[in-house]
């Protein structure tokens, strides 16, 4: 069987809770990033890119669900970008027109995405809406705020993505903007659409090419550029370091990589020079004295076994305690390898456990900003099914039975001990510590609910100024209980 109706088997036959996760965290990660890297109160205008290096086909089997989450990773970013660039000019409108109250009528900002199943191909579809009205024309100029890179290797899944690409944007314009046209270009192995009428500036290319071969576009470094590059592969080599290092070289620049850590675990004696690739251990030398082993013999296949398993799987003894497997620890040790090549101030983790309660795989996420981490362990957080931890488990749903759930997992009365345990007699202490605290060293996401709860036991108060008026953003932390 080919590589692509493989995919397509295991997505349509075999998708699982875990799957779902995956891309409903995706969804929510991007409901968020936009409006943060395109704010129109903002003094200076970001550009906007998104790449998806591994894109598939987008939409696998008949239907055409509402739910965003139920599409390939390609068409939720683009649902997510006309759904935010729609709500807001909503928005806007209602804020310029909020004391004419005929103007001012309520319009749900919600997308209605679904169409009636079909058992035609996508191509034949497309043909059948370009037949009833062709809104195609010509590119002028590509240059958009928001710019999508779809890259995929495989032929058909090519085809497929281009047409459903072009179904969902010619239904979108024609239920909510039937005056709307769009551009459309073709050359070579890219296609091209561009929706530049108000209130949109989004361009799409989607482009037949391995990871490997795609270079990053010429502005993906620029000052203003704000990019995130969605990186989940089907199989474990496929995004060896020096791929990822042109993907995030500048700080305007996030990486959300699906990595395989079981399957680096379960085949790295198979493939020891794919590993080094991976992890991009360019100087072996330097490992080998980073991590107090003999430099591997290259002579001797057995012997790079052992070291690459040395490198991959080593843990300090004391952190022993923190990793329940060798598989977490590969996780753990890429994410250093990670931090080391690439310009990143912030990263987060999630683990992904199978139903055989087996961890299977970890996404990494990269940034250098703060929001940016905030908004990913909320959106980490809301898909994780275990409170306190970054994770999702397949096997807690099918075999133990637990109900998925999209909602804070945090207990506000254990985030309020650890902030205690961490400024316990401290005084004129800001929110913003606080805050940073939790964002940066907990696996928690920061809400006020614990701050109210040490207030009301007594374990903080705030600080009263020189005339008396008490602070509204800063504490002072009781050493005991009063």
């Amino acid at each position: 069987m080919a590589s692509q109706n493989l995919e397509e088997a295991f997505f349509k036959e075999n998708d699982t809770p875990h799957g779902l996760v995956k891309r409903i965290l995706y969804k929510k990660y991007l409901q968020a990033y936009f409006p943060k890297t395109q704010y129109e109160k903002v003094s200076y205008n970001y550009k906007t890119i998104i790449i998806d290096g591994f894109s598939g086909a987008g939409r696998y089997g008949n239907e055409w669900p509402n739910e965003i989450e139920k599409y390939g990773s390609p068409l939720i970013a683009v649902m997510v970008a006309l759904g935010f660039c729609r709500k807001k000019r909503i928005q806007v409108n209602r804020k310029r027109n909020a004391g004419d109250a005929a103007e001012n009528v309520s319009i749900d900002t919600n997308v209605v995405w679904g169409s009636d199943p079909s058992t035609k191909n996508p191509e034949n579809e497309l043909l059948e809406e370009l037949k009833v009205k062709n809104i195609r024309t010509g590119i002028a100029d590509p240059n958009c705020d928001i710019h999508m890179y779809f890259v995929e290797k495989n032929r058909n899944n090519i085809i497929k993505l281009k047409c459903n690409m072009e179904l969902i944007i010619i239904r979108f314009l024609k239920r909510y903007y039937p005056s709307h046209k769009y551009g459309y270009a073709e050359e070579g192995s890219r296609t091209m659409f561009v929706i530049d009428t108000e209130p949109f500036s989004i361009c799409i290319e989607i482009k037949r090419s391995e990871f490997s071969s795609f270079d990053p576009p010429s502005d993906l470094s620029h000052r203003n550029t704000r990019s995130l590059t969605f990186l989940d592969p089907f199989g474990y080599t496929h995004t060896p370091m020096e791929r990822v290092q042109l993907f995030a070289s500048a700080k305007g620049n996030e990486v959300l990589i699906n990595f395989r850590s079981s399957y680096v675990n379960r085949f790295v004696s198979r493939n020891p020079g794919g590993v080094i690739k991976l992890f991009g251990m360019d100087d072996l030398e330097k490992v080998a004295r980073l991590y107090g082993i003999e430099r591997p013999d290259l002579e001797k296949n057995d012997d790079l076994v052992e070291f690459v398993k040395s490198v991959i799987r080593s843990c300090e003894p004391e952190d022993r305690s923190r990793f329940k497997n060798n598989i977490c620890k590969i996780a753990r040790n890429y994410e250093r390898f990670l931090r080391s090549k690439i310009e990143c101030k912030f990263l987060q983790s999630f683990e992904v456990v199978d139903e055989g309660n087996t961890t299977l795989y970890h996404l990494i996420h990269t940034t250098n900003h703060p929001k940016g981490l905030e908004a990913m362990k909320e959106s980490m957080n809301r898909c994780s099914q275990t409170e306190g931890e970054m994770q999702m488990s397949d096997y807690q749903v099918l075999r133990k039975g637990h109900v998925l759930n999209f909602g804070n997992k945090d207990k506000h009365e254990q985030v309020a001990t650890v902030i205690y345990e961490q400024f316990a007699g401290r005084k004129d202490v800001h929110i913003d510590k606080i805050s940073a605290f939790v964002r940066d060293n907990t696996p928690y996401v920061y809400r006020k609910k614990p701050l109210r709860i040490l207030q009301k036991d007594g374990r903080i108060t705030r600080v009263r100024g020189r005339n008396g008026e008490l602070q509204t953003k800063n504490y002072n932390f009781s050493d005991t209980v009063e």
